[in-house]
């Protein structure tokens, strides 16, 4: 599953992914933007997510 902020970056991704042979592959059509605008739930989870940059303590 494949996101990006309007959707046609992860569409050419999600492309490239099949054209490599993957075939369980998608994408968010109108984007995380499309997703947010039309109400759909959205979990934060940036304070526990290893993937936020945080400043050094």
């Amino acid at each position: 599953m494949l996101f990006c902020a309007g959707g046609g970056r992860s569409a050419l991704a999600a492309k490239a992914l099949m054209d490599m042979g993957f075939t369980n592959v998608a994408h968010v059509e109108p984007g995380f933007t499309g997703w947010q605008e039309a109400g759909e739930e959205i979990e934060d989870v940036s304070a526990t997510s290893r993937w936020v940059r945080r400043e050094n303590r």
